[in-house]
């Protein structure tokens, strides 16, 4: 059995993601005003990856 959210994805804009599985942002207020994420943003989704 072949499991296709596990295979790559290519948008209609030619955009191609790894696999269909993705994970909504969790974390609010973590990035500066302008929107740049910060050390602390980047350290969370780093141990959530893994």
């Amino acid at each position: 059995m072949a499991y296709q959210f596990m295979q790559p994805y290519t948008f209609a804009n030619g955009v191609t993601v790894k696999n269909r599985m993705a994970m909504a942002p969790t974390t609010t207020m973590s990035s500066f005003y302008d929107g740049q994420v910060t050390d602390d943003e980047i350290a969370f989704y780093g141990h959530r990856a893994v």
